[in-house]
């Protein structure tokens, strides 16, 4: 991560985020050991909802301890032929932080800094782009997203230049981490 950055999110959140969790561990360890000594009575319910409470405060804390650079908002252009949804996505990260804006086209991209602004954009719009607009986004490195099932659509968008890949629907915190693992990959590559 980069040092000089300004974290999301103030230590008063990050220490509640952390107590919260120990708490949870805490219990799930509780559930764990009367289910060793136990005759096996114990509901496996409760183990499961302990698990997934600890796998969502995991996430918290990701998000809240990512940090955008120089304390600003990072830009995040959502392009999706899917106008609605891409606008739910624009606004959902948003509420996480980012400078996100969403558009169906590629109207815009090539006046974009190669380096600031995170493109995620959606494989079907790739797949019906002129050959100049791929150049362009191959530039941009961009997060492909895709509601295909077909296992060569990873392959595909690495063709695209992908920098990453998810599989909709795709919550707003998996996009943040991609974007935080696409930047550290680019930063230790250039």
């Amino acid at each position: 991560m980069d040092t000089g950055s300004t974290p999301r999110a103030d230590r008063t959140e990050v220490d509640r985020l952390l107590h919260e969790l120990r708490s949870t561990l805490a219990r799930l360890k509780a559930e764990l050991e009367l289910l060793a000594l136990d005759d096996g009575t114990v509901q496996f319910a409760e183990v499961r909802t302990s698990l997934e409470q600890v796998l969502r405060l995991i996430t918290k804390l990701e998000i809240a301890t990512l940090a955008l650079p120089s304390g600003e908002s990072q830009g995040l252009v959502i392009i999706d032929d899917d106008g609605r949804l891409g606008a739910a996505m624009a606004r959902q990260m948003i509420r996480l932080g980012f400078a996100a804006t969403a558009q169906q086209s590629l109207e815009g991209l090539a006046s974009l800094p190669p380096k600031g602004t995170t493109i995620v954009i959606d494989l079907g719009v790739l797949r019906t782009c002129e050959p100049d607009d791929l150049e362009i986004v191959r530039g941009l490195r961009p997060i492909v997203v895709t509601g295909s099932a077909d296992p060569l659509a990873r392959l595909e968008a690495s063709s695209y230049g992908a920098v990453a890949f998810l599989q909709k629907p795709v919550s707003p915190e998996a996009l943040a981490m991609a974007m935080s693992n696409a930047r550290d990959k680019l930063d230790s590559v250039g």
